[in-house]
Formats: C-alpha cells, structure tokens, sequence
C-alpha cells in the first residue's frame, strides 16, 4: 500500500506543479490540489490502523503520520496551501517506491547471489537519493514553507499547525537518513555474502555471525531491561 500510494502521489504531485500556479498559497486550492490531499490523508489514516493493529506502536512512526494528517486536514479544512501540501507530499513520498525495492532486495540478498549484487549498487544509490530529498530538499523547503505560511491570511491556529507540522515531519525524516547511512557504510565495509572465492566465503560467514551475535544481545538487552 506504501509503495503504491508513493508511486502515484508523487507522479500526480509531478503534473499538479506543472498545471497549477504552486507560488502563490494564498489562492484556494484546486480540485486536484483537494483529490491529492484527501487520498493521502485517506492512506495516512489507513496505514496509521494497519501499522497500529499488529505491531508494538513506534514513536517516529506515529509522529511523522499524525503530523502529516493534520498537515493535510488542516489544508482541507482551510481551503488553502494546497500548494506547499502538494511539495510536501511530492519530497515525503517520492522515496516510498525506491525504499520498497531497497526493503525487497535486502530480504532477497541471503538468498540468491544476483539479488546480493544488484543489493550492493542499489543500497548506495538509494542512500544517496533519500539523503537528499530527506536532509537536503526536506528542511529547505520546509523552511520556506515556514515563511510563506507566517504572512499568510489564515487563522493562527491553521498557521501553527502547518509550522509544527512542517518542522516535526522534517525533523522525524532525519533518524532515517542516518539509519540508511550506517546501514550503507556497513554493507560497503562487509565482505559479499556469495562469492566464488573460499576465504571471501569464510570472511561473510564470520561476519554475519558477528552480526546476528550482536543482534541476539542487543534483543537480550532489551528483554533484561524490561523485566
């Protein structure tokens, strides 16, 4: 469902900056601007209860959804900053596909050699993409989201929704890009997982075990600490 919705939303997001005049957020919003906004607020509610129903509640998880539905509810209930919700939604979700063919491979990579080395150039490059769009385009343009909305003919409380909204769904973004980077660093450093050679096979070994050794503390930690 988060690929798909990333997908679309990101190339409707695409054809509503080239048909719509995005520079001025004082204009009502349009009705694809509206069709955009209500189906992504649709997903954030969605996704929020799938996400909710199983799993322990993660606390960036909530944050970066409960920012964004009421960035998005805000925007519709106002009429207004379409626009900057638009952008916002374009830089939020243009990753979402990319990081689910990520998500796929490095599942894929123990399996199969091919799944590994298409893993190894693809994980760098995903990085990178998201690094830029999260830590780069994120907090500039949530800076000048910031303001444009600060002289704007709306309420104030519409006005500090948006801010708190824009800063929160940036600042939860960043925890992320670190993760990637690690994560990237790691898999560059580690020896590959199949290979024709013995002792590449053997170092690969030795390091996933290091691995798993040191994800079974950490769980063990964990569990300890709770108690």
């Amino acid at each position: 469902m988060a690929g798909s919705h990333g997908l679309f939303i990101s190339l409707y997001a695409l054809w509503l900056l080239t048909a719509d005049d995005w520079h001025n957020f004082n204009s009502p919003n349009t009705e694809s601007q509206n069709i955009a906004l209500a189906l992504s607020l649709g997903y954030f509610i969605a996704d929020f209860i799938v996400y909710l129903a199983p799993f322990e509640p993660d606390p960036v998880f909530i944050v970066h959804h409960v920012a964004s539905a009421a960035f998005l509810l805000a925007s519709l209930h106002l009429n207004r900053g379409g626009s900057a919700c638009v952008i916002g939604l374009l830089l939020g979700e243009v990753t979402s596909p990319f990081y689910h063919v990520y998500n796929c491979l490095n599942g894929l990579r123990t399996w199969h050699p091919t799944a590994e080395n298409i893993f190894r150039w693809w994980a760098p490059l995903f990085t990178a993409f998201f690094a830029l769009v999260r830590t780069g385009c994120g907090p500039v343009a949530s800076y000048w989201w910031c303001n444009k909305v600060a002289v704007m003919d709306v309420p104030l409380l519409h006005r500090t929704i948006w801010i708190i909204a824009s800063i929160g769904i940036c600042a939860v973004s960043q925890p992320f890009t670190y993760g990637f980077v690690k994560d990237t660093y790691q898999l560059l450093m580690s020896p590959a997982l199949h290979s024709s050679s013995p002792a590449a096979r053997k170092r690969a070994a030795t390091f996933e075990e290091r691995q798993t050794r040191a994800r079974v503390a950490a769980v063990a930690a964990a569990a300890a600490k709770d108690d």
